[in-house]
């Protein structure tokens, strides 16, 4: 794995913000997991913010173990598409209150994850 030090300045500007945003979201879920908690909440958004937290710090642990980096977009919407779908649209429960979001999210997604393959071949 190539070290932090060693990346070019505009990569290493993408990859903290890349970190401050997965930390932001982890705190987030975690926070909403211990109001959750807290309030012993019947939609089980307990389970959901705490799931969401571990999935997004998911690439940050492969990375670890594999010793490779992910590239910084591909990392940045991945960190994104958790945040609107796993936060936003399950943690805050806005799946349950405007309809047509999950088809707007995985619409989104698709096309946006279509690109990054296309990329990656």
């Amino acid at each position: 794995m190539v070290k932090f030090s060693e990346l070019e300045k505009q990569e290493k500007i993408f990859r903290v913000i890349n970190l401050v945003f997965m930390t932001l979201i982890f705190l987030a879920c975690m926070g909403c997991a211990i109001y959750h908690g807290l309030t012993g909440n019947r939609e089980n958004r307990l389970l959901t913010s705490i799931m969401t937290g571990l999935v997004t710090i998911l690439p940050f642990v492969i990375e670890l173990i594999i010793r490779r980096r992910f590239y910084n977009m591909v990392f940045f919407l991945y960190l994104f598409y958790v945040f609107v779908a796993g936060l936003i649209g399950s943690v805050f429960n806005v799946y349950y209150y405007v309809g047509w979001f999950d088809i707007f999210v995985h619409c989104v997604a698709g096309y946006v994850f279509a690109l990054v393959g296309l990329l990656v071949l």
